[in-house]
């Protein structure tokens, strides 16, 4: 009986032997998994964070000025803003021109001085023809509520108008300058969607 037990106890001494040694094979991999699987996972969130906080930082883009006047061209309809020396304001070309007594083109305008006074005579005004002719600005007393000589302080809405047209020409473009000279570039101007032939201009009132 004494050595059946002592068999027995030998024999439960070997299986736990054999038992702790397979626990401690298994636990070595599972340790090494572990390592190598959270390393890519925190590489891939490091690129990913990188990758989002790079886009708030690129720079915006502004429009071209030129001593704090925007001189890049925009349609007919749009509103330029334009700053000068003693002023600030916001001009408008309503839309395309319309036909006076045959020869006289005619453009709405919309004028509204921020700070100080500007003018915007009809003298300062000018357009552009598709062949690259020029039409400058003209008075003409026949037509009524045509934007006036002298300074301008608030809001002001009326025609500018152009004597001269060739009935062959095409319009692309009307352009405002700081004085009569146009000596510098304009301080605003506005395109037309396609140039508009002088011919199919509609009249003043249709």
């Amino acid at each position: 009986m004494r050595k059946l037990t002592v068999s027995m106890i030998a024999a439960c001494a070997a299986i736990s032997l054999t038992v702790a040694g397979c626990g401690s094979e298994d636990a070595t991999p599972a340790q090494e998994t572990t390592t190598t699987v959270s390393s890519p996972v925190e590489a891939s969130a490091g690129e990913e964070a990188s990758t989002e906080t790079a886009v708030p930082s690129q720079p915006g883009v502004t429009a071209p000025t030129q001593g704090g006047v925007t001189t890049n061209p925009d349609e007919i309809g749009g509103i330029q803003e334009v700053s000068g020396e003693g002023f600030a304001a916001r001009i408008q070309v309503l839309n395309e021109p319309k036909m006076h007594t045959g020869h006289t083109l005619t453009f709405p305008v919309v004028i509204d001085v921020d700070s100080g006074s500007m003018n915007a005579d009809p003298s300062y005004w000018e357009v552009r023809t598709l062949s690259g002719r020029t039409i400058e600005g003209s008075h003409d007393s026949g037509i009524p509520i045509v934007i006036a000589s002298g300074p301008i302080d608030g809001h002001v809405e009326g025609l500018v108008t152009f004597f001269g047209a060739d009935a062959t020409e095409s319009i692309v473009e009307v352009a405002l300058y700081s004085d009569g000279s146009k000596s510098q570039e304009p301080i605003a101007r506005w395109t037309l969607p396609t140039p508009v032939a002088v011919a199919d201009i509609a009249a003043l009132g249709e």
